[in-house]
């Protein structure tokens, strides 16, 4: 990716977004000036075990910083919304990523051994998603919440025996 230099000195992060601040600059700056996609991929995204995207569950804050998160792509539509709307036709999609982003920590919470996180986020991603574009995520999750809240406390009881 290449940005010029003048175009993010004028642009800056947005500091209040600690976890999205990247996005949340990339899409003010795709509204704003034209792109060019080239067939060669120019970077590479580094998965390793202290990535936010996976200690956030182990940290007390968890709950602030997934609304923090969420907070971010509000701000983007309610600044951004009538250019977003004109350019993608989609009236809806506030509502359908703010209802994925909580989908998204609800199973990041889930799975890292925070099922009562878990079950408050995905709350909020039906209550972000009144159409139920995600019906299909949320009928997995009934599936698996249990299976996964089991495991997380059966664990806890055998840490408290010992």
């Amino acid at each position: 990716m290449c940005i010029s230099r003048n175009i993010l000195i004028e642009n800056k992060f947005d500091e209040r977004w600690r976890n999205f601040e990247d996005t949340h600059l990339l899409v003010r700056l795709l509204l704003k000036y034209p792109f060019i996609q080239g067939s060669e991929y120019t970077c590479v995204l580094n998965n390793h075990p202290l990535r936010g995207t996976y200690t956030i569950y182990k940290e007390k804050s968890a709950f602030e910083k997934i609304e923090n998160n969420v907070s971010a792509i509000k701000d983007l539509f309610e600044k951004e919304g009538k250019e977003i709307l004109r350019i993608t036709n989609k009236p809806y999609l506030k509502e359908y990523l703010v209802s994925e982003k909580y989908i998204h920590h609800s199973n990041g919470a889930l799975i890292y051994g925070k099922p009562l996180i878990s079950l408050q986020v995905m709350l909020k991603a039906i209550k972000a998603d009144p159409k139920f574009y995600h019906i299909k995520f949320y009928l997995k999750y009934i599936l698996k919440f249990p299976v996964f809240s089991v495991y997380y406390f059966q664990n806890q009881n055998y840490k408290c025996r010992k």
